[in-house]
């Protein structure tokens, strides 16, 4: 059971999805492939540089397309696969 009330879950098309305009903390476990990946954080780079926005990466195999857009990692545990990254 979840009691908070500021969460909220969307079930869009990745490529066309613009982020709230504050700060965000995004879920994903290896949701689609790095093409798809790579359009979303571009799509949404600026908003990432005004918000301070943090990505937590479950099943990151494709975390490296991240710091290739300049994400720094914040936490990585190598044998789970997860990360979370954020840029300076």
């Amino acid at each position: 059971m979840i009691k908070a009330k500021n969460i909220t879950f969307i079930n869009i098309d990745a490529t066309e999805f613009n982020l709230p305009d504050e700060k965000n903390l995004i879920f994903m476990f290896n949701p689609f492939d790095k093409t798809i990946l790579k359009t979303f954080i571009a799509n949404n780079l600026n908003h990432f540089k005004k918000n301070k926005s943090i990505i937590d990466y479950a099943n990151d195999i494709e975390r490296m397309c991240l710091t290739q857009f300049g994400f720094e990692t914040i936490f990585r545990n190598q044998s789970r696969k997860i990360s979370i990254y954020q840029l300076p």
